[in-house]
């Protein structure tokens, strides 16, 4: 580590103990990347330009999305080429990465610049094509940060509509975001306030997220959602006894609600206890 880089980082910690802290929930409602100031980069992203343009850069925003590192990356980009058309044509996923000004790195098989975080949602696309049969046209995200997962599989798959659930605050940089590429579905950002009881889905995603919010979110989230959605692939850091997070659901008791869901292993593993539940019309 240079001396530069361990200035900034003494630097960055200093502002995580005295920045002023805004949470979007209240106590019992906070989801784990409800830390006091995330909000403060949402808001300030919403609002000034010049924060807009460099949101995915602003350290706060970090402690939450766009800390995914290089090697990560790497092990990304072993899933990847797994799938040809995928490799081939990665340039048109670079789109991600024109705004915001992400930490992006040069991969040498790829001969560009990309952000890891946009290669990990390059691999959880890649694991969608590979892992489920059905036609997949109709699909929600649970927990979308500024909604780039769906930029990216807009790219691959022939959607027709997606939902993207989040905070009302969050769902306002999502559309912000999203409003300066030109996709080829049609989306809306919900909460999980607003979103109706009865809506079927073809396909429910969720990276993290999901595993991240109060059980008793998480049980909402079940009922509205999870039980109305044919197939179903989620990233979880919460749930087994070896899980970064505690006090959610346990596995057993998501099993209790989902009485057909399948485990993966996490690859690459970014995380002891990380796991991925799917369910549906599955090919493996």
């Amino acid at each position: 580590m240079t001396f530069l880089e361990i200035l900034e980082k003494i630097q960055n910690k200093f502002l995580r103990r005295t920045k002023f802290k805004n949470f979007f929930s209240i106590e019992s409602l906070r989801s784990e990347s409800d830390n006091g100031v995330y909000s403060l980069a949402v808001q300030e992203a919403l609002t000034n330009k010049k924060k807009f343009n460099n949101f995915k850069s602003n350290i706060f925003y970090q402690d939450i999305l766009e800390h995914v590192n290089y090697p990560q990356g790497l092990g990304y980009l072993n899933i990847i080429r797994r799938d040809s058309n995928l490799l081939k044509n990665i340039n048109k996923f670079l789109i991600n990465d024109q705004i915001g000004n992400p930490k992006k790195y040069y991969y040498e098989e790829l001969k560009t610049k990309i952000s890891p975080t946009t290669l990990r949602y390059i691999k959880v696309a890649s694991d969608i094509k590979k892992i489920f049969k059905d036609e997949i046209t109709n699909i929600v995200e649970i927990g979308c940060g500024y909604g780039g997962q769906y930029l990216i599989l807009d790219q691959v798959m022939k959607i027709n509509h997606y939902i993207l659930m989040d905070l009302h605050e969050v769902n306002k940089l999502i559309e912000k975001y999203l409003e300066h590429h030109l996709l080829n579905s049609s989306y809306e950002t919900k909460t999980i306030n607003q979103l109706q009881g009865n809506k079927q889905f073809d396909l429910v995603i969720s990276n993290y997220a999901f595993s991240e919010v109060p059980p008793q979110t998480q049980i909402s989230y079940i009922k509205k959602i999870l039980l109305n959605s044919k197939n179903g692939y989620l990233t979880m850091n919460s749930g087994k006894q070896n899980s970064i997070f505690k006090n959610h659901l346990s596995l057993e008791e998501i099993k209790n609600y989902m009485k057909n869901i399948t485990i993966l292993e996490e690859e690459p593993n970014t995380c002891e206890g990380n796991y991925i539940i799917i369910w549906g019309n599955i090919k493996i």
